[in-house]
Parts: structure tokens; C-alpha cells; sequence
């Protein structure tokens, strides 16, 4: 059940919060240092690169250098291991546990804002002209706070690089759905970040409002029929869509660049694996292959029983809102696949966690939203059980 007034401070937002602070304190402790996407070459960026006075690395630059950003942890894992070993030198001292945690704090602070002093929160929204009711405002902040524990984005929330930044503002994006300017300012912030992550976010809006829109004008069917043939068109052309884009001046260099990545990505995972490894990735997995083989036993039949019982509802209910909502939900993997199928080495779902609570936004349609949260916690805690495992 949804309130339908807005609390000045929400208990199930607050709680997510602490939460979520808490597991990614954790997180600092157990997850293996320097295991993460790009680490050799983000984690120095993030400390010595240049960042727009806007963001919390320009204007905490004096406390960020303190860290170090060169991992000695050795690691025996890969992607086809079913256990991992995490060894020496894999845990960070005490003093940038603290600041890693701080840092995380800062940049997760609007959004902790957000879920957990709703009223004021939607006080600012209507100042930029956006108006949801208390019922809708709820389901998405409920939704949010949700997402925020989700392993995944704890995971990505909490690495040492701007990509950080990056998903918090495209998280924004879920709440900001219905703002034309809002989700605008948004994108334009992206882009000034990190180019390579924006194009997905952009991407994925356009798909949202086109299936959207083809929905309500023509029918739901079509919308289906045009997500599939993007889908199919993507796998058939494949990665050598890339050698048409070197052809467009201002995206040539990034084209090259990514199709020479791609060569290595598709003898790595054949196009058909990479589905699963955007899965994998999307539930828990580090760069090295640390996993938790019974998450994905879990999540996978899960995955695949919420999908069977939203085609029964929506038989059911064949209201605006809802159909609105299966829309934005399938448009999610339609992005997914269109871009895993055409660029290989976008097959790590760091690009695509941001999305995650178009996902759950139905699921807490289907099923009790407690019982999600509760489902969501204990998986965190499955993983800190094998994490402590890999170290022994």
C-alpha cells in the first residue's frame, strides 16, 4: 500500500538510506580494491584530472588526493570461474575506507535527500512545473528507495571514478520522467561528465517516449512489433555498424576507438553470451570475475516469472498507466540488446544499472513492495557471506 500524503521525512525512504550507507560502508571493507571497470585508468583521472566546479571531485579535490589510487590486490578469478580467491592486498586502509565512504555520501546525497524528505523534495519539483500526485510520487520514491540498495548499483555507486557521478544523475532520470527540462538538464550534465554513458541515457529516453508514443497513437502491438525489429536489426548488423559511424566526423575517433575494443570483446564473448554477461554484471559481478553463482540462480527465474505474470496482468488491465509502464519496462531491454548486440564492449551493465528502476517500478506493481525490499537485503547479504568466503 502507497500513502497518499507526502511525509516531511518518509520512514521507509530514511531506512533505505541508512541502508544503503551502510552497505556501501560495508562494501568499502569486503569488496577487492582496484576491482573495477577501467580502475588503471579512472581512479587517477578522478584524482588528478580536471572535473567541472559543479561536481563534489572539484570541490573536495583537496581530500581526494590523499587517496591512492594503485591497487597490489591479487584476485583469482574470471568470467567462467564458479569461485574466486581474494588475496593480499585487497582491502584498503582505514583512512580511505573513510573518505571512499564520504565521497559516495556526497555524491548520493540528493538522492538520499530525495526518497527521504519527500515533501520538501516535491515542493522543489513543483517549482519546475513538475506536478505528479502524492500516490505517483510515492510509487516512484518508494521505487528508488528500493533501487538503492540493489547490489548492482551499490556496486557502481561506489567506484572510484566519475562514472559515480554519472549514475546518480542518470538515476534522476526515473524521477524527472514526465520533465521535458528537468530530463534535458540532466542529459546535458551527463555529457559534460562522461560522453560514452550519456549516449545510452539518450538513447533510452528517445526509445521510452517513441514506443511511448506509438503506443497511444497506433497500438501497443506495433510498439512491440518495432521493438523487436530494433532488436533483431541490432543483432544481424552487428558491431560493424561501427565502420558506418567512422563516416560522421565528430564521432569518427570514438567509432574507431570502439571498434578496435569491440575486436577483443567479441573473441572474449561471442554475441550470444553477451546477454548473459550484461545479466551477470547487472546483478553482481566485478571486472575480474569475482561472482556469486547463487544469486544468479535466483535472479534469473525470477526475472523470467515477473516477465510471465506482467503479460497476464496486462491482460487484465488495459489501463493508460499500466501500458505506460510495460512500455518503459520492455523498453529497458530493448536498449540493452540493441546496444550489446551492436557495440561488444558495452556488455557490462555499468551502463545500464541506471535503468533499473523502470524494473522494479512494475515489479512493486506485481508484488508487495516490503517483501521486494526484503528479497533485495538478503541478496546483499549473500554476497557479503561468499565475499568473506573469497578471503579465507
Amino acid at each position: 500500500m502507497y500513502s497518499n500524503s507526502l511525509k516531511v521525512i518518509s520512514g521507509f525512504g530514511l531506512i533505505s538510506s541508512l541502508l544503503f550507507l551502510i552497505f556501501s560502508f560495508i562494501n568499502r571493507i569486503l569488496l577487492p580494491f582496484g576491482d573495477e571497470p577501467d580502475f588503471t585508468v579512472r581512479a587517477p583521472r578522478l584524482l588528478y584530472g580536471d572535473h567541472p566546479i559543479w561536481t563534489p571531485y572539484y570541490m573536495f579535490h583537496d581530500i581526494l588526493v590523499k587517496l591512492n589510487p594503485f591497487s597490489m590486490c591479487n584476485i583469482k578469478a574470471s568470467p567462467t570461474s564458479l569461485f574466486a580467491f581474494i588475496g593480499a592486498n585487497c582491502t584498503e586502509n582505514l583512512e580511505q575506507i573513510l573518505i571512499r565512504f564520504f565521497i559516495v555520501f556526497i555524491v548520493t546525497l540528493p538522492l538520499l535527500y530525495a526518497v527521504t524528505f519527500r515533501k520538501s523534495f516535491v515542493v522543489i519539483m513543483n517549482f519546475f512545473r513538475l506536478k505528479l500526485t502524492t500516490f505517483e510520487w510515492n510509487t516512484r520514491l518508494d521505487t528508488l528507495s528500493i533501487a538503492l540498495i540493489f547490489p548492482s548499483i551499490l556496486y557502481y555507486l561506489g567506484i572510484f571514478a566519475e562514472e559515480q557521478l554519472t549514475l546518480v544523475l542518470s538515476l534522476f532520470v526515473f524521477l524527472f520522467w514526465d520533465s521535458f527540462f528537468l530530463i534535458s538538464l540532466i542529459v546535458f550534465l551527463i555529457m559534460s561528465i562522461d560522453f560514452g554513458n550519456s549516449i545510452v541515457v539518450i538513447t533510452f529516453i528517445l526509445f521510452g517516449y517513441f514506443f511511448s508514443l506509438v503506443a497511444k497513437k497506433i497500438s501497443l502491438k506495433i510498439s512491440m512489433v518495432l521493438m523487436l525489429g530494433i532488436i533483431l536489426f541490432a543483432f544481424i548488423i552487428g558491431f560493424t555498424f561501427l565502420t558506418y559511424l567512422e563516416n560522421v566526423s565528430f564521432l569518427a575517433q570514438k567509432a574507431q576507438a570502439m571498434y578496435s575494443k569491440g575486436l577483443n570483446f567479441e573473441n572474449k564473448y561471442p554475441v550470444i553470451l553477451r546477454p548473459i554477461v550484461t545479466f551477470m554484471t547487472a546483478v553482481f559481478m566485478t571486472p575480474s570475475g569475482v561472482k556469486i553463482i547463487l544469486l544468479y540462480l535466483i535472479y534469473a527465474p525470477v526475472l523470467v516469472f515477473t516477465i510471465h505474470k506482467l503479460n497476464i496482468v496486462r491482460k487484465k488491465i488495459n489501463t493508460k498507466e499500466f501500458n505506460r509502464k510495460y512500455i518503459l519496462f520492455f523498453s529497458v531491454f530493448t536498449t540493452i540488446l540493441f546496444f550489446v548486440f551492436l557495440f561488444p564492449d558495452y556488455s557490462f551493465a555499468k551502463y545500464y544499472v541506471f535503468m533499473l528502476p523502470f524494473i522494479i517500478f512494475v515489479i512493486i506493481s506485481l508484488f508487495d513492495k516490503l517483501k521486494v525490499w526484503r528479497f533485495i537485503i538478503a541478496t546483499n547479504l549473500i554476497i557479503y557471506f561468499h565475499l568473506i568466503l573469497y578471503r579465507i
